[in-house]
């Protein structure tokens, strides 16, 4: 596969590019340093805006959803804090998984 790597000198990109590649605009590799354009899934660049809203309601929502049901408000925010991460977690992997650079 080659998800994530640098088409002019085959360096596997860090997971942590993830956060800073945007839909088309280049970006500098880590070792050559040229400039690569990253290649979505059409789904990912259909939805890249809504992306912090789905990040923001899978916080909120299981807190509000916990504190409703009378539960102490530090185990409602750490529900909600690990709620998020698992989304955030699956997206970066999604991202990761499925991104190709372009020359």
């Amino acid at each position: 596969m080659k998800n994530f790597i640098c088409p002019y000198c085959n360096h596997r990109q860090g997971v942590f590019n993830v956060f800073k590649i945007k839909p088309n605009q280049e970006f500098n590799c880590e070792k050559c340093n040229k400039n690569i354009l990253p290649k979505f899934n059409s789904k990912i660049e259909k939805n890249w805006n809504k992306t912090i809203g789905i990040g923001i309601i899978s916080s909120y929502f299981p807190t509000q959803i916990s504190l409703f049901f009378k539960i102490d408000i530090f185990i409602s925010l750490l529900v909600g804090f690990l709620v998020g991460l698992i989304v955030l977690i699956s997206y970066t992997t999604f991202v990761y998984k499925t991104t190709f650079f372009l020359k």
